[in-house]
């Protein structure tokens, strides 16, 4: 049996946006430009020969920032999709997740999240922010007033959400010449009992399902196998398929166990990124006074200056 996925998800997506909550920390070193308000990503060259043997050029090019992936190639579109599987005791619970990022040579952007249930989808166009939940209005926003690039790195780590999960019980291999796609060098991934830890992942928030608690401690991976393609000049990811179990020791008989599948690809972006046909302001509330008994200060009596028990 297949139950709903949980709802909520999404929305939780907004108010961590509202909160200036990053879904992925930047693995280089950053400077803000005052001039546009955006990032400066470091692109220095990135020898993807070390990826299978060394920790750090694997955590430079798996945990990359979207904006970084930008600056190393230009305007790019990204898509993937994520299936999670539990099953328990004869049940099931699914979900299917969809990500797209789209991103022109101006810096303007589109994503889109979602799953059977529910979605969201942002643009940022020049200095403006849209966002809407579901099919409601596009709600629109100054740029100054919000984190945006955090959506870009919400669809973009959901691969980070994957590889978390197994880190530590993984290794790339390199694939035969006969595999290798034009352009990119072919890694293959598969378990390994002497496998050491991707430091800075840092995608445990943006996993999209918590079905029961503590199952990352529980989880004791199976099986995994896929492969990941990335580009041998600039050290981008360009396409990734990856299916994985686990099992969590939760009960003696017929423990939960989880199977997980992920595709994803970049690809150049021809066309710019337009802005939704309409939109709506987007409603600001005034915040509430410092002093909740100001409106009736006036009719208080008159106190010394010294008093601590003035209203002021």
């Amino acid at each position: 049996m297949q139950e709903k996925p949980a709802s909520g998800r999404i929305a939780t997506y907004i108010i961590c946006l509202n909160l200036g909550i990053l879904a992925c920390k930047s693995n280089v070193s950053q400077k803000s430009n005052p001039n546009l308000g955006r990032t400066i990503y470091d692109t220095t060259n990135i020898d993807v020969d070390d990826f299978v043997k060394d920790k750090n050029t694997q955590r430079k090019i798996l945990a990359m920032p979207w904006g970084e992936a930008v600056a190393r190639l230009g305007a790019l579109e990204f898509r993937a999709s994520s299936t999670f599987i539990f099953s328990r005791g004869g049940r099931e619970f699914a979900q299917n997740d969809t990500y797209t990022i789209q991103q022109d040579k101006s810096g303007n952007f589109y994503v889109r999240i979602a799953n059977s249930a529910e979605q969201v989808e942002t643009y940022l166009i020049n200095d403006t922010f849209y966002v809407r939940y579901d099919k409601g209005q596009f709600r629109r926003r100054l740029r100054r007033d919000i984190e945006p690039d955090v959506w870009c790195d919400r669809a973009y780590s959901s691969l980070n959400a994957i590889l978390e999960v197994f880190n530590g019980a993984f290794a790339f291999v390199e694939a035969k010449t006969e595999k290798q796609t034009a352009g990119s060098k072919r890694f293959d991934v598969r378990l390994s009992e002497d496998a050491e830890r991707i430091p800075e992942l840092n995608a445990k928030d943006t996993l999209p399902i918590f079905p029961r608690a503590r199952w990352r401690e529980l989880a004791k991976p199976l099986d995994l196998k896929g492969s990941t393609w990335v580009d041998a000049k600039a050290g981008v990811i360009t396409k990734i398929e990856m299916e994985g179990r686990l099992e969590m020791n939760d009960r003696e008989v017929r423990p939960t166990q989880m199977l997980v599948r992920y595709v994803g690809s970049i690809t150049p972006l021809i066309q710019s990124v337009q802005p939704p046909a309409k939109s709506i302001p987007w409603i600001y509330r005034e915040s509430p006074p410092k002093n909740p008994l100001h409106f009736f200060a006036d009719s208080l009596p008159t106190t010394p200056a010294n008093d601590p028990t003035a209203v002021r």
